[in-house]
């Protein structure tokens, strides 16, 4: 049996035992693979550099040169006044139910049938250039109105120079008022019937029953005096009417309606007009604001035919003595005409029926108005006899709150206690009515459908609506908006 000393020196001797292990590289893994494919790999760089070439050469050829586009300035103010920036306006204009008028890009005046699709040129642009002016067709066909040189004053209003084409022979004649050559005019345009135009001059407005015959002013206004007849000024172009022309001829040409607007109370406003020198230009126009005096108006009608007589059509009583706006003007006939007032506020309508050949308007509805909705400017519809008209009105829906709905009612004198009787109902609004050129009453109200929808009033915001369609017994008739 050994001893634990015996033990002990055996280890020591083992301990001190050195072993040496010897391994074959072959064991560990050889760095010497097999051959490499070299010519594969030149044949695939040999792709890919083909591949990007034509890429780079396909991106080169299909971009366009902009090269000149560095030799260009920075865009300027003048630039986007430049025809390059400009949408062609073809103007087209409505000469009877059936032909319209229109300009070319090249500027050519056209004439086009809607029954046989033939164009007739009424005036060619190689002896004028029309592609900076404004043309109207006279009634007969004969002539062309031609504005040019024309300086906007403001977002609709302009001043220029006036020019009446004939079409048969080409000739061109200035258009003048007695006093004066080569007048700038405020206004002119052609009459239903024939050739007569009008046109206003300093504030006055001018007749010819044809363009061969002398004009004959029709209204004579004090050069201090700030009124102006006619035209709107800048409250009634941006703010009531929404439109330049404040004259409107009767449908057989025999009156002219317009009206007189007074600023000589009004308050002006002064605005810097920067027209490119080192200090602007003062510009001076009536502006009212709250609290101060509003501009004066008043409607005329003139008799055409046979001596000039000028009417006054009076404003209904509960206005006669206070501020008041007049905000639609429309001919049912050749002797009624339909005059919307406003109160000075905006929010109370009184439709009335005016009498061409008295003066005498009568009432026939009042209605809160709605400043959010801004119905100043609709036009009733009048039925042929004008014993009823038609007008959008508000309506109660039940729990849905109010709509705006088509509504019929009596063009005798408003009695309160008579309602409106509505042709639609339902959650959505009316906004707007079409009625045939030909065709009579009875093929449009039975057919009004509308488009319905979900939206309650507080949903839907203020100034929305929905427009509803009109469909006319499958008609093929023409149709204007009023």
């Amino acid at each position: 049996m050994r001893t634990w000393q015996e033990f002990c020196a055996g280890n020591r001797s083992t301990q001190s035992k050195t072993f040496y292990v010897f391994y074959s590289s072959r064991d560990l893994g050889s760095s010497d693979g097999p051959p490499r494919n070299w010519k594969g790999i030149g044949i695939a760089m040999v792709v890919i550099v083909a591949v990007m070439s034509l890429v780079i050469l396909s991106v080169i050829l299909l971009t366009p040169d902009e090269s000149h586009l560095l030799l260009r300035s920075h865009l300027t103010m003048e630039d986007l006044e430049s025809d390059e920036f400009k949408v062609h306006d073809p103007c087209v204009a409505w000469l009877n139910d059936n032909e319209v008028a229109l300009r070319t890009r090249e500027g050519h005046v056209l004439s086009f049938s809607l029954n046989t699709n033939l164009t007739t040129t009424l005036l060619d642009n190689s002896s004028l250039d029309l592609t900076a002016t404004k043309f109207q067709v006279s009634a007969d066909k004969r002539f062309v109105l031609v504005a040019y040189n024309i300086r906007p004053v403001f977002t609709q209003s302009f001043t220029a120079s006036y020019a009446i084409y004939n079409v048969a022979n080409g000739d061109l004649l200035e258009l003048n008022p007695l006093e004066r050559e080569k007048a700038t005019l405020q206004y002119a345009s052609w009459g239903p019937q024939g050739n007569q135009l009008a046109y206003v001059s300093d504030g006055d407005i001018y007749y010819k029953p044809s363009v061969t015959s002398n004009p004959l002013r029709l209204t004579t206004t004090d050069e201090e005096q700030n009124v102006v007849n006619g035209l709107s000024d800048w409250t009634y172009e941006e703010e009531v009417l929404l439109t330049y022309v404040a004259h409107w001829w009767s449908m057989d040409g025999a009156r002219l309606a317009y009206l007189t607007i007074n600023n000589s109370a009004t308050p002006v406003m002064e605005i810097p007009h920067f027209l490119g020198g080192l200090y602007p230009s003062n510009v001076l126009f009536p502006y009212p604001k709250a609290g101060s005096s509003i501009p004066s108006v008043s409607l005329f009608v003139v008799n055409l035919y046979g001596p000039a007589h000028t009417l006054e059509m009076m404003p209904p009583d509960s206005l006669r003595a206070r501020d008041s706006y007049i905000s639609m003007v429309t001919w049912i006939s050749s002797t009624r005409l339909a005059v919307r007032w406003l109160n000075r506020a905006q929010n109370q309508s009184v439709l009335c029926v005016c009498e061409a050949t008295t003066g005498a308007c009568s009432e026939k509805h009042k209605m809160t108005m709605d400043i959010m909705q801004n119905q100043r400017q609709d036009v009733p519809l009048f039925s042929a006899d004008g014993s009823m008209f038609y007008t959008i009105l508000p309506a109660k829906q039940g729990a849905r709150g109010e709509f705006h709905h088509i509504a019929g009612l009596s063009a005798q004198p408003a009695i309160p206690s008579v309602p409106p009787r509505f042709l639609t109902s339902g959650s959505w609004d009316s906004h707007l009515a079409l009625r045939p050129r030909r065709e009579g009453w009875k093929n449009l109200l039975p057919e009004y459908r509308g488009i319905q929808t979900e939206q309650t009033p507080l949903q839907r915001g203020p100034g929305w609506s929905v427009s509803a369609p009109v469909h006319l017994l499958q008609s093929h008739r023409w149709m204007r908006l009023l």
